[in-house]
């Protein structure tokens, strides 16, 4: 409440204010007190990998699905209707429970009805094994997904900085985030620590390009975000204003 005061009667910036605990345990418990106050707050430093987070989980579910068929046998056999239905269900597309049965039984009613015997199971991989079936488009959350599995193939050779690019646009949610973001509560703290993971993400790639140029590409940036084990920097600036 002081913090409030000072800003909505005083006029003081809440990006001049700050917070010194003695322990790092309550860093948590303070940081949540303060947005549902409506007090905005800088970022934590991450304490966890990058592969870690929900935003950087889905983007692995969506390479390992696109990249499935461009790659050996043996990772297509990996592709399950459980894992299709966590990129479904996750930070890009977030479609819930009930929707998500809704879309799997108009697929399926779109296959009866063109005289098809392809299982609900069989439906939902084609995002793995074949993304530009026409079927898919028939249903809008399968349609999205399918682009953004086309989308990622079409990145796949290019260098990590471009290729995270190119998938982040098809994704669309640059402007979402960044509004949801700018509001206050805990909407607003979700949206805020998922762009800065983006952030981290594309300093990542940029790295990753500028020590193997010749060499780097996607694959590149996936296997360093499956394989790293420490956190990175956080860098986005939250609290301003």
């Amino acid at each position: 409440q002081h913090f409030r005061r000072l800003h909505l009667c005083e006029g003081a910036p809440y990006g001049q204010m700050a917070v010194i605990t003695r322990s790092q345990n309550n860093l948590v418990r303070l940081r949540q007190s303060l947005v549902r106050l409506g007090v905005p707050v800088a970022a934590l430093p991450a304490t966890q990998p990058l592969k870690d987070y929900a935003v950087v989980e889905s983007l692995l579910i969506l390479c390992q699905i696109a990249l499935s068929k461009l790659d050996d046998l043996e990772l297509r056999e990996k592709i399950t209707p459980q894992l299709v239905q966590e990129l479904l269900a996750g930070k890009f597309l977030t479609i819930n429970p009930g929707r998500m049965r809704l879309a799997i039984e108009e697929l399926r009613g779109w296959e009866i009805a063109q005289g098809g015997s392809r299982s609900s199971d069989e439906l939902i991989c084609l995002l793995a094994r074949n993304p530009q079936d026409p079927i898919l488009a028939k249903v809008p959350e399968f349609a999205q997904a399918a682009q953004l599995v086309i989308a990622t193939q079409a990145a796949a050779n290019a260098n990590p900085e471009d290729a995270l690019w190119q998938i982040w646009e098809a994704i669309g949610l640059a402007e979402t985030w960044q509004k949801i973001a700018l509001s206050s509560g805990i909407a607003a703290e979700v949206a805020n620590m998922d762009l800065d993971v983006m952030i981290q993400l594309f300093r990542v790639a940029q790295r990753l390009y500028e020590r193997d140029p010749e060499n780097s590409n996607l694959y590149t940036l996936l296997e360093y975000l499956i394989t790293q084990d420490v956190p990175e920097d956080s860098i986005a600036r939250t609290g301003q204003g």
